[in-house]
């Protein structure tokens, strides 16, 4: 199991977006103050999570609890 796949989507914090539209990555900071880099297709959360985009102020993760598709969307943190 990955680290990103050991908490709920919920949990980690967008700290830093980097890149241009076309190219972006994201780092994600967890409750152990752990970083971790998020591009397009990136695993996260319990859920069967995958970092579908990545705008310029949020990352949405589309997640899998049941058959049905639920995003998340993690904003970037400005504090």
């Amino acid at each position: 199991m990955f680290p990103l796949q050991r908490a709920e989507t919920e949990k980690y914090r967008v700290v830093g977006i980097a890149g241009d539209k076309d190219h972006r990555v994201a780092i994600a900071e967890d409750a152990a103050k752990k970083f971790y880099p998020l591009f397009i297709g990136t695993h996260i959360g319990l859920y069967n999570g995958k970092v579908i985009e990545i705008m310029a102020d949020r990352v949405i993760v589309e997640e899998y609890e049941t058959k049905k598709a639920k995003r998340v969307i993690l904003k970037l943190r400005k504090n």
